[in-house]
């Protein structure tokens, strides 16, 4: 149980709260990496980022471009932030002059010396049930579940909502 001042003390439960507030939110705001790369996995992650949300939004876009330097296949097959409850992967696709959304439920398989780019438009990550709003400037930590038991963590670097530049032109 977290307790945080004694019952019937307002001002110092206040005080407690906005203290384990600041923890927090300082907790998810790390500097920014340009690309993370895990030699022993062959994979490298390259211009991750999110755009920002608005008032009130419990969903956001994601995007980078993952590197696969190894001889073998490697497939994605999840991703987590402590800042939303769950992340998808999606695709987009035009079809009949209507462009569609749809999820991606069995894993992206990165071939071997080639790259997979999450883009607008294509496929991406969709941050559902955020917890915080997200502000341009700041950056929060992404993890990404590939096969043979590995992960690599990476910083998302929050954009603007206007920014459409690709992941891969980043």
């Amino acid at each position: 149980m977290l307790r945080l001042a004694a019952p019937g003390n307002a001002a110092a439960s206040t005080v407690a709260a906005l203290g384990l507030a600041v923890f927090c939110a300082a907790r998810f705001v790390v500097g920014p990496l340009a690309a993370v790369a895990a030699p022993a996995t062959g994979l490298r992650i390259d211009s991750p980022m999110a755009r920002e949300t608005l008032p009130g939004q419990t969903v956001t876009s994601a995007y980078l471009v993952i590197y696969n330097e190894s001889n073998r296949p490697r497939r994605l097959l999840g991703a987590s932030t402590p800042v939303a409850r769950e992340i998808q992967f999606h695709d987009m696709t035009l079809r009949d002059g209507v462009m569609r959304m749809r999820p991606i439920t069995d894993g992206i398989v990165v071939p071997p010396h080639d790259r997979v780019v999450f883009e607008s438009g294509g496929q991406h990550l969709m941050l559902i049930g955020l917890q915080v709003p997200l502000s341009a400037g700041r950056s929060v930590p992404l993890t990404l579940r590939f096969d043979r038991d590995s992960e690599l963590t990476t910083s998302l670097r929050i954009v603007s909502i206007d920014d459409t530049t690709p992941a891969s032109k980043k």
